[in-house]
């Protein structure tokens, strides 16, 4: 389980705080789980983690660091999925 920056119950105590779009950590972790094991992992995200799991598949393409990927329910409006209100309604 990957826990967000700051969204772990513990204090973040780096400079660097959380972003939806961050996927960083997120290879990192892949990184460790490769080399720990000796294979890519099988990876699940659900919401703002399937966000971050499709974001990082398109920015990485084959070095991704993953055998298999499933994202569940991303929220492919951010900001309306934030309620910010600034995202644009959609057109007609």
């Amino acid at each position: 389980v990957l826990h967000a920056r700051g969204r772990s119950g513990e204090p973040n105590r780096l400079a660097r705080s959380y972003t939806a779009g961050d996927t960083d950590d997120l290879a990192c972790v892949l990184a460790r789980l490769q080399q720990r094991d000796g294979r890519a992992p099988d990876v699940v995200g659900y919401s703002l983690g399937a966000n971050r799991l499709l974001k990082h598949l398109g920015e990485a393409a084959g070095r991704a660091g993953i055998r298999r990927a499933v994202a569940v329910s991303p929220p492919f409006d951010l900001g309306r999925a934030a309620g910010s209100g600034v995202a644009e309604a959609p057109s007609p």
